[in-house]
């Protein structure tokens, strides 16, 4: 199914911006950065969205938001520093990433924490 979604549908590029973390700032879990939502990434997650629901599979209500997760936080000293770094980089524009590829990850949960191992890589080149 996402080899026959992301074949032909065409590269794009995508914009990672701003920062912040998940759970919150009193109890940070998980540092971010955005990927602001473009025309390209939110029809690809409409194409696999609406793929895997034709297959059977149960998708969450959530509405999509995307994002890069740079790093899980165990135990934080002191969290100025972190809040300080959040706030200066919350609308700043990180990087310019170009997408030529989905790839399928499976993630392993061990007790050190997750292990993403690749499964497949399906190209979005247009032929």
């Amino acid at each position: 199914m996402l080899k026959a979604k992301c074949e032909g549908f065409g590269t794009f590029e995508l914009i990672l911006r701003g920062s912040g973390v998940f759970k919150n700032m009193s109890d940070p879990r998980v540092i971010w950065t955005g990927i602001e939502p473009s025309e390209k990434l939110m029809q690809l997650n409409d194409y696999i969205k609406n793929g895997l629901e034709d297959a059977g599979t149960k998708i969450e209500d959530r509405p999509f938001k995307p994002h890069l997760t740079l790093g899980r936080i165990k135990f934080l000293k002191t969290g100025n520093s972190l809040k300080e770094l959040i706030e200066k980089y919350r609308d700043t524009e990180i990087q310019k990433v170009p997408v030529n590829e989905v790839i399928l990850y499976e993630s392993i949960l061990l007790q050190s924490g997750p292990v993403y191992k690749p499964l497949s890589k399906f190209k979005l080149y247009q032929s």
